[in-house]
């Protein structure tokens, strides 16, 4: 019975070296010797909406400013709004993905270069750019948290 298991486990582990993604690698919309932080670096103007749970949102004009990072899948985000007092920078992960680009921070707890001091995510497609995160912030006693929207265009 032994050797039974052992053989199952040897036809699985050679039939999984002969498993590959190859059609996803040669996709021909992607230009392969720019990294994605270089592509996608720009300043992408748009709207940005502003709301609390229960509440209706508020709209206002405003920018993300991407720049290539320090290697090929970083890149450094500036959130810029002025009517909601909104100008943070964060650090963030960027890779192609199918039809643009996809980043992300993961990070909130000791991390300085973060000052949203906030978990997103988002995407690049064909020029324009969405994401959303929520901020918590607290003023003496009170706690407010709001969620934010943004898209836009280069």
């Amino acid at each position: 019975m032994k050797k039974f298991i052992y053989s199952i486990f040897a036809f699985f582990a050679i039939s999984c070296t002969f498993v590959a993604c190859s059609s996803d690698d040669s996709d021909p919309s992607y230009d392969h010797s720019v990294n994605a932080a270089t592509a996608s670096a720009s300043t992408y103007s748009g709207t940005w909406l502003r709301w609390q749970d229960g509440t209706e949102k508020e709209s206002a004009p405003g920018t993300i400013t991407l720049t290539a990072g320090s290697n090929a899948n970083a890149t450094n985000m500036t959130f810029s709004c002025a009517e909601f007092e909104l100008n943070m920078s964060s650090p963030a992960n960027i890779a192609w993905a199918n039809d643009g680009y996809v980043f992300n921070q993961n990070v909130t707890n000791n991390n300085d270069a973060n000052e949203l001091g906030s978990i997103f995510a988002g995407r690049i497609v064909n020029g324009k750019i969405s994401t959303s995160f929520s901020r918590t912030t607290k003023v003496g006693r009170k706690t407010t948290t709001y969620f934010y929207s943004f898209e836009g265009s280069k």
